[in-house]
């Protein structure tokens, strides 16, 4: 940093009044003093950026300028926090308030309206950091999405696949099927290289960024024959299925990452159409028998099945003979009245289950004691139910998918975080809630003219959703579904790992043949 830096850092630390600038001006004085503080290691500056960014927030701003100061205000969070914690306590605090302000910031920043007004590299840079966040909470399933979009607005755009080859590298390391590790292993090694190219865009990286991805790649090059898997690997050509509908329905899984497969969240490759996830190896009493595998088996077949669900009544677009002798008189509101339409109420429901089951396996795996009456996703983490104070298990735990789980949790259990998602993901809870207890009504009509239609008179019992958008946001729950299966399959290895430093007796293998479907009795 030269002196003409600091001589504009103070500079914009005199500023007396920055909601009196120009809002363009202000954002771009925001941008530098951020930028600037945090270069210069000066929380001074970094905490006046966010009193700016809290000045000029206002129903004023376009929704790219409020997009755009979000990005800033969560960039300031991202130094604060950095500043805060030791390197141990950066990567292993479960309650970080400058990560979920940050986190917040980046999800506001990209809502779609806003990012419609920005320019590519703009939208790539809010995608990229939002994916790193998400991927330091632990959310590493769903951070992939986030570079990818990053990577589709600009191909060449360093950072996004740098970052997503670090947390493809820490994917394998997480893993426990050596097969698999390798191929994390090998397009991780893929992704660094397009990033270190010659034409690759690294704009303005952090200083070392660059050496540090360097130095990943020539690692990762010690733990795998990347020549051979050039050569050898095989990712395509395994074929979807015999039938149409089965070779359609297994592509629209693999295009939304839906296949119980960590493979999956690599790309759309055949050889991730399989639902492969299975638990890893653990210790359990000898006179206990295969009971969480039973269980793990329930969960997957449930999940397949809500899968298959969705896509029927997704792809089912003509009416079944079912529905022609319904005898249902018309509301005159376009009601939604149809087998397809039930399906995908179907899947969401049992995806939506998933979750506390997923908190019902870890109360006994863990051992945490919770009255089974009381046990579920939102509370498994709190000391009370209604309590915000953590679990002495869970606070002292380095265990990042198990932390993962709990970050994807805070979705449905802060206000904060449910407001702050992206359409498809809002309100999942009270869908949930009125599909289970009260009255949904789905209206089917054309997305394109749904929204600017007044109601023809106001159905007072239900909560109305329109089939695209509950089709869309079943998709999301059955993505969140997916994402909390792996990070428990994950979880569950490194508490067995961290068990196994601590075991002083032996271990029995137990190997259990293939189950294969048959016909009913």
């Amino acid at each position: 940093m030269t002196q003409d830096h600091k001589a504009y850092l103070n500079k914009l630390l005199a500023t007396k009044d920055i909601a009196a600038i120009p809002i363009e001006e202000a954002l771009q004085r925001t941008a530098l003093l951020v930028d600037l503080s945090s270069q210069l290691d000066c929380p001074e500056g970094t905490e006046l950026a966010l009193r700016w960014c809290d000045s000029i927030q206002g129903d004023f701003l376009t929704p790219g300028q409020r997009s755009l100061l979000e990005f800033y205000r969560a960039n300031a969070w991202d130094d604060a926090r950095k500043r805060k914690y030791d390197a141990e306590n950066y990567a292993w605090a479960w309650e970080q308030p400058e990560l979920r302000s940050q986190l917040l910031s980046l999800r506001r920043a990209a809502q779609a309206e806003g990012l419609a007004e920005l320019q590519p590299i703009e939208r790539a840079q809010i995608f990229t950091n939002l994916g790193n966040q998400l991927n330091s909470a632990g959310r590493l399933v769903e951070a992939g999405e986030y570079w990818t979009r990053a990577i589709n607005e600009h191909p060449k755009f360093a950072m996004a696949l740098a970052n997503r080859g670090y947390a493809w590298y820490n994917y394998a390391r997480a893993h426990y099927d050596s097969g698999h590790q390798s191929v994390f292993l090998y397009r991780a090694h893929q992704t660094l290289s397009a990033a270190l190219a010659r034409e690759a865009d690294w704009g303005s990286a952090p200083d070392g960024a660059r050496d540090f991805f360097v130095d990943l790649r020539a690692r990762i090059a010690k733990m795998i024959d990347v020549k051979r898997l050039a050569t050898d690997l095989k990712l395509d050509g395994y074929g979807l299925g015999r039938s149409r509908k089965e070779r359609d329905y297994r592509r629209w899984a693999l295009d939304h990452i839906l296949f119980l497969n960590p493979l999956n969240d690599l790309g759309n490759n055949d050889i991730a159409s399989t639902d492969a996830l299975s638990l890893p190896s653990y210790r359990t009493p000898l006179d206990d028998g295969p009971t969480l595998i039973a269980f793990f088996n329930q969960m997957k077949q449930e999940f397949a099945s809500a899968r298959w669900l969705l896509f029927e009544g997704i792809a089912d677009d003509a009416p079944h003979f079912l529905d022609r002798d319904t005898k249902l008189p018309d509301t005159l509101d376009d009601p939604g009245y149809s087998l397809s339409i039930e399906k995908t109420k179907l899947a969401f429901r049992s995806a939506y289950s998933l979750l506390d089951k997923v908190a019902f396996f870890l109360n006994d795996y863990l051992k945490l004691g919770i009255p089974l009456p009381a046990v579920s996703f939102r509370s498994l983490w709190f000391e009370k139910r209604g309590s915000a104070t953590l679990r002495p298990v869970f606070t002292t735990a380095k265990n990042w998918p198990l932390r993962g789980l709990y970050w994807l949790a805070k979705d449905f259990v802060e206000e904060d975080f449910q407001a702050s998602t992206e359409p498809d993901a809002s309100d999942l809870a009270s869908i949930r809630n009125h599909l289970e207890h009260r009255y949904l009504k789905v209206h089917d009509r054309d997305p394109i003219y749904s929204s600017s239609l007044p109601p023809v008179y106001d159905d007072r019992l239900a909560l109305s959703v329109e089939r695209h958008e509950l089709e869309a946001k079943a998709l999301r729950i059955l993505k969140l579904a997916r994402a909390a299966l792996i990070h428990l399959c994950l979880a569950m290895h490194r508490e067995e790992q961290i068990r196994a430093k601590d075991d002083k007796g032996f271990t029995v293998p137990m190997t259990l043949p293939a189950w294969k479907p048959r016909p009913k009795f």
